[in-house]
């Protein structure tokens, strides 16, 4: 399995949140990629793990025919 983290315009991981998050796969021994466009990613697989912007993983489950439930907050109670 690997790691696909969202790179910024800089060539730099994209903001503190993906940072974190590759700390953290760093730490565990994941194998780390990194990506710019989500369209021009084509060597991932199904069980890899995508860090990026939401669409950015939408894109991804897409072409794998999964379709997530849309994100809303929960009625006011």
């Amino acid at each position: 399995m690997k790691v696909f983290i969202k790179n910024g315009f800089d060539n730099q991981i994209a903001n503190h949140n993906f940072y974190a998050a590759y700390d953290g796969f760093k730490q565990m021994g994941f194998e780390i990629l990194y990506f710019e466009n989500i369209e021009e990613l084509t060597e991932n697989n199904k069980e890899d793990i995508i860090v990026g912007y939401v669409d950015d993983v939408r894109t991804t489950l897409s072409k794998y025919s999964i379709v997530p439930p849309e994100i809303d907050y929960p009625e006011e109670t």
